[in-house]
């Protein structure tokens, strides 16, 4: 990224967040401004499965097949606050703006949002 640009991050984030830190700490570090944009599934969000359910990654690389389902919720749902909570921390320290949009509100508010957190940048 060019020196003092601005930039937009959009992911669900749910990959490894020491590469995202990675990036971010180099784009502030140049100056670069932005922000991070997750976007999440509403289901994701509830983890609503209970009984035998398998779970697979977007590109099928990733399987995980599970016969109690509803014993991860707690462990899952506490997790995804914390990276929720480590995007936002890692937002506000580097001086990017963070937001979670869900796939099932109208996608509008997610671009306007980031209009607006672009032209704070400005």
């Amino acid at each position: 990224m060019l020196p003092h640009a601005r930039a937009v991050f959009i992911s669900d984030f749910m990959g490894d967040p020491v590469a995202v830190e990675t990036a971010l700490t180099e784009a502030a570090d140049r100056g670069v401004t932005g922000a991070l944009l997750q976007v999440l599934d509403p289901v994701e969000e509830a983890f609503p499965y209970q009984g035998r359910t398998i779970f697979e990654s977007m590109g099928g690389m990733l399987a995980h097949e599970t016969r109690k389902a509803g014993d991860l919720r707690d462990r899952y749902l506490e997790r995804l606050a914390e990276r929720k909570d480590r995007l936002a921390t890692l937002a506000a320290r580097t001086g990017w703006q963070y937001s979670c949009h869900h796939t099932g509100d109208p996608a509008p508010a997610a671009l306007l949002w980031l209009f607006h957190a672009m032209e704070r940048l400005a």
